[in-house]
C-alpha cells in the first residue's frame, strides 16, 4: 500500500500554502510525513508547488488542477501502481501512527474505506483501492467532485470512530484559515497534571507538577526520560485518569497521569 499527502490547493483562506506553514516549530505537512513514515514504505506528495520536494518524497502535480482535492485524489490513483492507497490532506497535523495502523486493518474488499466521526464521514483519511480510478475521473467529468458526493459512488466500508479512544476531538479538525490555525497551535499548549509516586518521586525529585505541549504518552515518555535520564532505566507503568494504559494515548487538556513504580510482588 502507498500513501499519498494532498498538498496541491490553493490555501486561499490560509492566505499562504498551509503544508508549507510552520506549525509548533515545522511544516504542517511534516507532522503527517512522521507518522506516515512509521506505517508506509512509500509516500507521495500530490502538489503543484516544487517547493515540497525539501522534504527528499516523490511530488507529483495535479493532473486535473482547480477542482480541490477530487484532483489530488485522482491524480495519485492514476500515479499509483499498488491495490490499495493511503489517502491524507496535509492539513491534519494530529493523525498519529496508531490510527493509520488502526484504519489498514479494517481493510477489506470494498472499494474505499473511511472513518465516520459523528455521523460525518472523512473522505480526507482514508484508503482507496485503484479500481476507482476509472469511476472518479468519470465523476469528475460529470463535474461531481464533492467528495461526499463522490464516495458515495462506490462500495464504501464505514468505520465509526466516535467513541474509539485512539480518534481525540482534534484528530479530523483540518487547518483552513488563520483562526484554525491558532486554536490548533492553542492545542499544543494545553496542561496536563503528573503525580509521580514511591520510587519516581525519588527520581524526578517532586510529586507533583504540571507539563504544557505534550499531545500523548508516548511523547510524555520522551520527555520524561530526556529530563530524568534516571527513569529511563526504571520500570514504571502510566495511568491516565486512573485507567492504566500500556499503547500511546492522545492526551486532553487537564488530564491527569500518574507514574507508577512496580507494585509489591512484582
Amino acid at each position: 500500500m502507498n500513501a499519498y499527502i494532498l498538498a496541491g490547493g490553493k490555501s486561499s483562506r490560509m492566505g499562504t500554502d498551509k503544508g508549507l506553514t510552520l506549525f509548533e516549530g515545522k511544516a504542517m505537512i511534516l507532522h503527517v510525513i512522521e507518522q506516515l513514515q512509521a506505517v508506509f514504505n512509500k509516500l507521495v506528495i500530490v502538489s503543484n508547488n516544487p517547493e515540497y520536494e525539501k522534504f527528499g518524497l516523490e511530488v507529483i502535480p495535479d493532473l486535473i488542477k482547480d477542482i480541490g482535492p477530487a484532483g489530488g485524489i485522482y491524480t495519485a490513483l492514476k500515479h499509483s501502481k499498488s491495490k490499495l492507497n493511503f489517502m491524507v490532506s496535509c492539513d491534519m497535523p494530529f493523525i498519529t501512527k496508531e490510527a493509520i495502523e488502526f484504519t489498514v486493518k479494517n481493510v477489506d474488499k470494498n472499494q474505499i474505506v473511511l472513518l465516520e466521526n459523528q455521523g460525518k464521514l472523512e473522505p480526507l483519511f482514508g484508503i482507496y483501492s485503484k479500481d476507482c480510478e476509472a469511476v472518479w475521473l468519470e465523476l469528475i467529468h460529470q463535474n461531481t467532485v464533492k467528495l461526499q458526493k463522490m464516495v458515495a459512488c462506490f462500495e464504501l466500508k464505514i468505520i465509526p470512530v466516535e467513541n474509539n479512544e485512539i480518534f481525540n476531538a482534534s484528530f479530523f479538525k483540518n487547518i483552513n484559515t488563520k483562526e484554525d490555525f491558532d486554536n490548533a497551535s492553542n492545542k499544543f499548549k494545553m496542561e496536563i497534571n503528573i503525580l509521580a509516586f514511591g520510587q519516581i518521586t525519588d527520581i524526578t525529585g517532586k510529586s507533583a507538577w504540571k507539563m504544557t505541549g505534550i499531545k500523548d504518552t508516548d511523547e510524555l515518555v520522551k520527555n520524561l526520560h530526556e529530563q530524568f535520564p534516571a527513569l529511563s532505566r526504571t520500570r514504571y507503568s502510566i495511568a491516565v485518569n486512573k485507567k492504566l494504559v500500556q499503547e500511546n494515548k492522545v492526551f486532553t487538556e487537564n488530564d491527569t497521569i500518574a507514574l507508577l513504580p512496580p507494585f509489591s510482588g512484582g
